[in-house]
């Protein structure tokens, strides 16, 4: 009877041990949580604690950081990995909302503070890390808006990636939406640059009247177009039927537009050759573009877009669809340094509906018969100041409605 009376009494305090420890385990783990945070400057708020095997769950997480008002992060739930020593070992992140208000310049001036009060030992932790699930909401009262869906990020060593089901944008008058979006990033001499860029289809739509600071026309010709040619000038006019053309060289750009041009060319490969290192590569799956003027519209795609980094230049290739036949295939080269800027289009002959333009676009008709056929480069000298073009173009079967051109539709 004494036996059972002390074992029963024995078993009351086990579980009263027992319970003590799980009342006492939310607590404690908010308190080290809301420490290790506080080290690195960080606020963290969790609305639940829950112990798993080798791991620890955190729910209805939000975190915040003083130093970036312009961030606020919401997460459903934490999944901390540890070690026999229960140490962490890995952090794992599931569903949740990212929101930022604020330019980027704004953003990362605020980062940047913060990571300046970031301890030595914790700067460039090697801890791999995980999120998955996340909506992104960006809000920039100058800019636009970018919101992302299913987006995903993982760390381990010296890389990190980053993924996206779904994001969708409207920056300065250029709206974009990718799907399947992949991006590596590596830790090259003390900076993060992109090894590899990666969607399955991306959808861009520009509005053209936004092209102005680079030169590019944004009015509708009121006269008929005129091409010069070295000892002949031809006026295109309805009553040309089919334009074909055949250059050996020519300048067609005048001393102001030409060094602007060049100008803004260098500044985008640069600026893309800067998160570019040597052998990495942008492939753009899916492309297709729709240029905005006013009331029209001008569909192309889709095609693929591939951005390559070479030592001396930044390569950029437009390819046709893979079950497309006689496509046309664009290249352009553009120098890091000094040095002309090349351009090539090869292929055809192939139908403007196959090339992606829709019945109606800029006042196009019979996009399914009009067909297209070139084989030509230009090149845009290092100062700018000439366009050189070399060889053919020829397209048949146009038919168009645009005031500007002739009262009436103009057809073949």
């Amino acid at each position: 009877m004494r036996q059972r009376t002390w074992f029963l009494a024995g078993g009351g305090l086990l579980a009263a041990g027992a319970l003590s420890a799980v009342v006492g385990f939310g607590p404690l783990v908010r308190a080290k949580a809301a420490e290790q945070a506080a080290r690195r400057s960080v606020a963290l708020d969790i609305g639940s604690v829950r112990p798993g095997m080798g791991r620890i769950w955190l729910r209805d997480v939000s975190v915040r950081l003083p130093d970036v008002p312009a961030l606020e992060v919401r997460l459903d739930s934490i999944e901390v990995h540890l070690t026999r020593s229960l140490a962490v070992r890995e952090v794992r992140a599931h569903g949740g909302v990212v929101r930022v208000r604020g330019s980027r310049e704004e953003v990362r001036d605020q980062l940047a503070l913060w990571r300046g009060k970031q301890p030595v030992g914790t700067r460039g932790a090697s801890m791999s890390a995980a999120l998955d699930g996340i909506a992104l909401e960006w809000q920039d009262s100058e800019a636009g808006r970018v919101n992302g869906w299913g987006l995903g990020y993982s760390r381990g060593g010296d890389s990190e990636g980053f993924s996206a089901d779904l994001v969708r944008g409207a920056i300065s008058g250029l709206e974009l939406e990718l799907r399947g979006a992949r991006v590596v990033v590596a830790r090259r001499d003390g900076r993060r640059v992109i090894e590899r860029l990666s969607t399955e289809s991306a959808a861009v739509v520009a509005d053209l009247a936004a092209s102005g600071p680079l030169g590019l026309p944004t009015a509708v010709p009121t006269e008929p177009v005129r091409v010069e040619l070295p000892g002949k000038t031809r006026s295109l006019r309805p009553e040309d039927g089919a334009a074909v053309g055949r250059w050996t060289s020519a300048s067609l750009i005048d001393s102001e537009r030409g060094p602007r041009l060049r100008r803004a060319f260098a500044q985008v490969a640069n600026l893309i050759a800067g998160a570019l290192p040597e052998g990495s590569e942008v492939d753009l799956g899916g492309l297709s573009a729709r240029l905005v003027r006013g009331a029209e519209t001008l569909n192309v795609g889709p095609g693929r877009l591939r951005v390559q980094r070479t030592p001396s230049e930044l390569v950029v290739s437009l390819m046709p669809a893979p079950d497309a036949e006689h496509a046309l295939r664009l290249a352009l080269g553009v120098p890091l340094a000094d040095g002309p800027i090349t351009a090539s289009v090869d292929g055809g002959p192939v139908s403007l509906a196959a090339l992606g333009v829709r019945e109606g676009d800029f006042g196009l008709l019979d996009v399914g018969r009009a067909a297209v056929e070139a084989r030509a480069k230009a090149t845009l000298s290092a100062d700018g100041s000439e366009l050189a073009l070399s060889g053919s173009a020829k397209l048949v079967g146009l038919s168009a409605q645009q005031k500007w051109l002739a009262p009436k539709p103009v057809r073949g």
